[in-house]
């Protein structure tokens, strides 16, 4: 995956320090991670005191340990990953706000109007915390470049942080799907409308043979020809505008319409985490969370929502977490593959070993025990054991 990431030095002793450059939060020293987790970012950084905690003892590998401290079906907040493309915004979970609005200049590819062309709207965290049914699921959040190294020492080279297998989190998310949210915005009553009209047509004879052949393909029934027909090329944008980043003026990602749309997808806006609200550094007050897709679309300081006939225009949509195809070999070659690469959506199902570590020698004889994750998988609706 051809990428630019915010910092690729690795500090393997941790240390505090400010950011001055950038404040990593406007005005606030960031606070560094625990000495057992590894901490990217691009040196030097200014030490102050206080020291750090003292470390794992020596017989124990950083590795090891960091692994062992953070087995468990869920991952607590201060032992998962962050990962940002600029400074984490000093934001107020009072006053923050998110608008929610449409592109209302646009038509879909089948010449249907957009089916959420309504006024903007605004909503608080707090709002949507109590105006709204709260929905809970256990998700993996994996950022897009997890096992970067594996990659990078087994393939070929590639840009980005050279992530080991820990750039994930397992946790319990709570908030307001999305769709109740679209739905309460317009989205569902201009969709019915437009629904309704399509359907006038199919009476009318108006129906061509394509969309017919289309229909019966994708669910053989009228209703689902018709959501193919409203949601067919449109988009959710997710942006954040508090702060820019590296290669933009802000941060950005979207999602199929289509997908948003799907209960069944659970995509929330995120309001907490395990129970707890959101930290600042994992996105608070707000972010998106799209199960199954990279980090990068599960926007932080969630800001703005736009339903569109495009995806985001923003760098990290367009230029940045595509897998692009062997022929580009710099950044030259790869210029002409950017627009013609989907973005990453679906990310493959996984699982690791984190302990023996590779290359530890187990010594034969008697038992040996092992950590690491994997994915339980259930039959009939039955809950797996382990599943918390």
């Amino acid at each position: 995956m051809a990428a630019t990431e915010f910092g690729n030095g690795s500090l393997e002793e941790p240390i505090n320090h400010e950011y001055r450059g950038r404040d990593l939060v406007s005005g606030t020293p960031f606070q560094p991670p625990p000495c057992h987790l590894r901490f990217y970012a691009t040196p030097p950084f200014p030490p102050s005191p206080p020291p750090p905690p003292s470390p794992p003892p020596a017989a124990r590998s950083r590795r090891r340990y960091a692994i062992r401290r953070r087995i468990s079906f869920l991952t607590p907040p201060q032992l998962a990953f962050h990962r940002n493309h600029g400074a984490i915004p000093a934001t107020d979970p009072t006053a923050h706000t998110l608008t929610i609005s449409s592109d209302s200049s646009s038509s879909n590819s089948n010449d249907v109007a957009l089916p959420a062309r309504f006024p903007s709207k605004t909503l608080t965290a707090d709002q949507l915390a109590r105006d709204f049914p709260q929905h809970r699921l256990t998700c993996a959040l994996q950022c897009a470049g997890n096992r970067r190294h594996t990659m990078r020492t087994r393939l070929k080279e590639v840009q980005g942080i050279d992530w080991f297998d820990g750039a994930l989190m397992n946790c319990v998310w709570e908030g307001p799907l999305l769709r109740d949210v679209l739905v309460w915005a317009g989205v569902e009553e201009e969709a019915l409308r437009l629904k309704r009209q399509w359907e006038g047509k199919k009476e009318e004879g108006e129906r061509t043979q394509e969309e017919g052949m289309r229909g019966e393909e994708e669910g053989g029934g009228g209703d689902a020809a018709a959501d193919n027909i409203l949601y067919d090329g449109l988009h959710v944008q997710f942006a954040c505008h508090l702060v820019a980043t590296q290669d933009d003026g802000y941060y950005g990602g979207s999602i199929a319409l289509r997908r948003a749309m799907d209960p069944e997808m659970e995509v929330i806006l995120a309001l907490k985490c395990n129970t707890r609200p959101l930290t600042l550094a994992h996105g608070s007050p707000i972010r998106s969370l799209v199960p199954g897709h990279p980090g990068a679309r599960s926007v932080k300081w969630l800001t703005h929502i736009t339903i569109s006939t495009h995806e985001s225009p923003c760098y990290y949509q367009q230029r940045d977490y595509k897998v692009l195809p062997p022929e580009a070999v710099d950044s030259g070659s790869a210029d002409e593959w950017w627009a013609k690469t989907e973005a990453m959506g679906d990310l493959g199902v996984n699982s690791g070993v984190g302990v023996p570590e590779e290359g530890e020698t187990v010594k034969l004889g008697g038992g040996a025990s092992g950590q690491g994750w994997a994915v339980p998988l259930g039959m009939g609706g039955g809950r797996c054991p382990g599943c918390g």
